[in-house]
């Protein structure tokens, strides 16, 4: 194990991976190489900030062309978006172009996900039998068969485990695999199912292909945003991370490491600039830029006006600033007020302590005063989470000086809120290549398992991915 684990590492210093965020308004792309201790790994037995770091060799950011809402209405158009976004990171990447990568990531969001609670067990013969990863298979495998559709399904996510000892029943919690070696008669799963319609898998797939790479692995948008943004700390106790795109709002609730709500909200960036268009009766156009120049949630003491001028028109269109700023603060209120607590309505008005805004919706001035209102004083904060280190690595213009960290006001030339998500599929990905070690199931891409087999083989946490049925031997 320790000698795969080291070549491992030294894969992951030498190969970069791509990870693909495709929004409705924005595609984001970051290729990094990881920094990997294996000896501080073993030591301290979980991915830390102490013997993992992400290096960030390249990013691209450019318009996205050909999508609605989080799904794909001209696949040409996204599939050149994508291209011009790799190639701008590649020319950061300064490397030549025979290099492989080691993997290609992608996301998809959260749009017509369907939750399902599942709960499966499986005997054993033997009395005192010791559980292992091969058991773990069969029970997730149980639990997939079990879906309303299980070729829908993206992820698996374990709620609770139990063994159960003739008559005794015990609890472990789905954390750090502690279920691996436990000692029972029958093994009880309970599971949440996170399906999504896979004709946008596969056409974000396909749009990848186009633009000259094969994608190897697809995770739900809300999930990478929560991992790159939510402490340890926050996971355990309660946190609500709200991913404002351009599109859509995906939300998630996770508690004790557990996704206890999911959902995606179809209020976001494009809902305010139809606002602003409407209101100042301006091209939906302008309105975006106006919004981005001006916007904040905060009140200016100055009376300001903007000019707008339209093509046709008789007059220019003059628009109050301060009346921008209320008609952002009345939508973005609403959507924590009202939009985000519907689509958390199963959690039966349970309190929330901890609050994460992510998405480039969410780099508005004053953001974090609305949402504390909103939820009741709760810790309110966006940033890349604390326990991974993010370093940059090339032009200082590319990536905000701050680096991993955006403090509110953000600064509005700062790219990392809008990265998270990309980043969020980097440590998803090495942690599930880790896990494949240390669970002496490692994956091989040439190997003819099914996608599902594929993504059991590869444990995160007890979180599992779907695969594109594919290898990874393109180069750029």
């Amino acid at each position: 194990m320790v000698q795969e684990l080291r070549q491992l590492a030294s894969e992951l210093e030498q190969k970069p991976i791509v990870a693909i965020d495709i929004g409705t308004t924005k595609i984001s792309v970051i290729i990094a190489r990881a920094s990997f201790d294996v000896d501080k790994y073993l030591s301290e037995e979980m991915i830390t900030p102490n013997n993992l770091k992400l290096i960030i060799n390249g990013i691209g950011v450019t318009p996205s062309y050909g999508m609605t809402e989080g799904g794909i209405y001209n696949i040409i158009k996204v599939s050149n978006s994508i291209r011009r976004a790799i190639d701008l990171a590649k020319t950061q990447l300064g490397i030549d172009s025979n290099n492989q990568f080691k993997s290609v990531l992608y996301s998809v969001a959260g749009v017509g996900l369907v939750k399902e609670e599942i709960s499966q067990s499986i005997s054993f013969d033997e009395p005192g039998h010791v559980i292992t990863y091969d058991d773990l298979k069969r029970l997730y495998e149980r639990a997939k068969n079990s879906a309303t559709n299980s070729d829908n399904v993206l992820h698996i996510i374990p709620t609770e485990f139990h063994v159960r000892q003739g008559n005794r029943e015990l609890s472990i919690r789905p954390i750090d695999n502690e279920i691996i070696g436990a000692v029972g008669d029958v093994l009880i799963g309970k599971f949440t199912l996170i399906s999504i319609e896979q004709r946008n898998v596969k056409s974000l797939g396909q749009a990848i292909e186009q633009a000259g790479l094969k994608p190897d692995h697809v995770i739900l948008q809300p999930l990478a945003s929560t991992i790159a943004t939510a402490t340890n700390h926050e996971q355990e106790v309660g946190v609500l991370v709200i991913d404002i795109g351009g599109g859509t709002t995906d939300v998630l609730y996770m508690e004790d490491y557990r996704v206890e709500a999911v959902d995606s909200i179809d209020i976001a960036g494009n809902t305010i600039d139809n606002d602003l268009a409407l209101i100042f009766k301006i091209p939906k156009k302008e309105a975006r830029k106006i919004k981005e120049e001006f916007g904040s949630l905060i009140p200016s003491k100055k009376k300001q006006t903007v000019v707008v001028k339209v093509e046709g028109m008789g007059k220019d269109i003059k628009v109050s600033v301060n009346d921008l700023v209320g008609v952002m603060t009345a939508r973005y209120y609403e959507l924590f007020a009202k939009d985000v607590p519907m689509a958390l309505s199963s959690l039966k008005n349970k309190g929330i302590s901890h609050v994460v805004l992510t998405g480039g919706g969410s780099a508005v001035n004053g953001i974090e005063l609305i949402a504390r209102q909103a939820f009741q004083d709760a810790g309110v904060n966006g940033l890349f989470r604390n326990d991974v280190f993010v370093i940059k690595k090339g032009p200082d213009l590319w990536i905000d000086k701050k680096q991993s960290t955006v403090s509110f006001p953000p600064d509005p030339k700062s790219t990392s809120l809008i990265h998270s998500t990309a980043v969020g599929m980097l440590v998803y990905h090495i942690r599930e290549l880790v896990a494949d070690i240390v669970h002496g199931e490692k994956h091989k891409n040439n190997e003819t398992e099914g996608n599902f087999m594929k993504s059991l083989s590869r444990l995160f946490r007890g979180w599992f991915g779907a695969d594109a049925d594919i290898d990874n031997d393109e180069t750029f």
